[in-house]
């Protein structure tokens, strides 16, 4: 930006931002963002991993539980 006097250029101005603390601030928020991602996923795994057998053997119970007393009903005709 030039500066003027009587339409008489008698110098310049030069403007600048420091924009560093934007980009560490951006950079930040990525990695608690990837954190974040990478924990969700590990937390997904171990939870279904404890709850996946846990209704998988319930439901086998009631599968052989079912088997037998078909067994049972057809032996007794």
């Amino acid at each position: 930006m030039s500066i003027l006097i009587a339409d008489q250029r008698v110098g310049r101005l030069v403007v600048e931002f420091d924009t560093q603390f934007i980009s560490n601030a951006i950079n930040s928020v990525h990695r608690q963002g990837l954190f974040i991602a990478i924990s969700e996923i590990v937390f997904s795994l171990i939870l279904l991993s404890i709850l996946g057998p846990a209704l998988t053997r319930q439901l086998k119970n009631l599968t052989n539980a079912a088997h037998n007393n078909f067994s049972a009903l057809a032996i007794g005709l």
